[in-house]
């Protein structure tokens, strides 16, 4: 009970924190088309003053109408002019304390038109020094730009849809569970209902036995160190079939832009999807593990599971988590090693506290081996919180910045 409302401290000071920090907002294609077009401008002319960190700073596409008028008419010049677009631009500007409307956007669009100049036509044009001018768009070149953002960022939205797919697929299976084990406690003439050959077939070869021979419950000897206990023939249906949705979330609309302008090395942008993926679904389910980790969750009542059954589930969506986590930090390592640039991102903050929630993770799943749990629960028990608040904290601290605190 105590473990239970540690956790929910937890969560209580994550929600204070989360309110102070920012929320993720998923981008949607109307983004996709600001961000294509202001990253293809950017290449192009010098309209903004450069930004210091690591976000890039385009306020000026709020304030500079030279920029303004640039990026309606790059937006049109892609085929992506339309009220979503425009929309998302006058929202966009409102974080710079700038209202903009449609019809101001629109007569952008008319200045546009009489004044832009493609690069080539200014004369004297430097690209290092702020233009004065609207600048035209090389329709390919933009439409690339836009198709990098659309794999980029769409990547992001993607993997906060797949991850809520992950929940969702627990969230059927209590559902599930609580139909089957409440309506013959409320109704229990039920049980001769489903008493036919094929109710008993489920039962005999699915539902109940274990997962080979007679071992339900019991735990795998001969193995040392890697002792484990035995799930049901059921509990392993419904883990492999968990297994195999995360994994086919991780791959699914995973591809590269052929001659990517954003990610010249195709090697880096693959990386950069699949870690971005990884790290984003490990994230998404990390309060899952909170939710049936504790030995008097309400979930025990509703599904009339055994504390052993939502413990075993624990254990692999812990393993799974981790696994995802760690695929997302050694790729980045991975890129930050191609750009030569690893000793000083691992100098940074955020990451030196991805460093330690992955450590802590990895350091879990070694550290809950049954041959440790039973040698020393008590010292498990302890030590299991103790980096449970590090992976805690580790993931706050890494993750604050982008807004996803209102998930663990």
């Amino acid at each position: 009970m105590r473990l239970d409302l540690f956790i929910c401290s937890l969560a209580l000071l994550a929600v204070a924190e989360a309110a102070h920090g920012a929320i993720y907002e998923f981008y949607g294609n109307d983004a996709y088309q600001f961000y294509g077009c202001t990253s293809y401008l950017s290449t192009e002319a010098t309209f903004c003053k450069a930004s210091k960190g690591r976000h890039r700073d385009n306020s000026c596409y709020c304030k500079d109408k030279n920029a303004v008028a640039s990026l309606v008419g790059c937006m049109d010049d892609i085929g992506k002019k339309n009220k979503g677009a425009l929309e998302y631009v006058i929202k966009y500007c409102k974080d710079y304390n700038v209202s903009l409307t449609v019809d101001e956007l629109n007569k952008s669009y008319g200045y546009y038109k009489d004044n832009a100049k493609f690069p080539s036509d200014i004369e004297g044009f430097n690209k290092t020094k702020m233009v004065d001018s609207p600048i035209r768009s090389n329709v390919s070149s933009a439409k690339a730009y836009y198709e990098s953002e659309y794999i980029f960022l769409g990547n992001f939205d993607r993997a906060m849809y797949y991850g809520a797919g992950a929940l969702g697929y627990w969230a059927l299976m209590f559902l599930i569970a609580i139909i089957a084990n409440w309506s013959v406690v409320i109704f229990p003439s039920l049980r001769m209902s489903f008493n036919g050959p094929i109710f008993k077939a489920w039962r005999k070869y699915i539902t109940l036995p274990a997962l080979v021979r007679r071992k339900k419950n019991d735990h795998q000897k001969n193995l040392g160190l890697f002792n484990f206990l035995v799930p049901s023939r059921m509990e392993s249906l419904i883990v492999f079939g968990f297994f195999w949705l995360v994994f086919g979330s991780c791959c699914g609309q995973i591809r590269i832009v052929p001659n990517d302008p954003v990610f010249p090395q195709s090697s880096i942008a693959l990386m950069r999807i699949i870690a971005d993926r990884t790290g984003i679904m490990g994230t998404v389910l990390l309060p899952l593990l909170f939710l049936i980790g504790g030995r008097n969750n309400f979930l025990q009542w509703l599904t009339r599971w055994k504390f052993s059954t939502f413990i075993m589930y624990h254990r692999w969506i812990a393993r799974l988590t981790v696994l995802l986590v760690f695929i997302h930090s050694v790729l980045y390592s991975a890129i930050y090693v191609k750009r030569g640039r690893y000793a000083y991102s691992m100098r940074k903050t955020y990451i030196i506290y991805g460093i330690l929630a992955t450590s802590c993770g990895g350091t879990i799943c070694f550290q809950g081996l049954l041959f440790l749990r039973r040698k020393a629960y008590e010292i498990f028990l302890v030590v299991h919180i103790i980096l449970a608040v590090g992976w805690v904290v580790g993931a706050w601290h890494h993750l604050k910045e982008f807004g996803y605190l209102p998930i663990i």
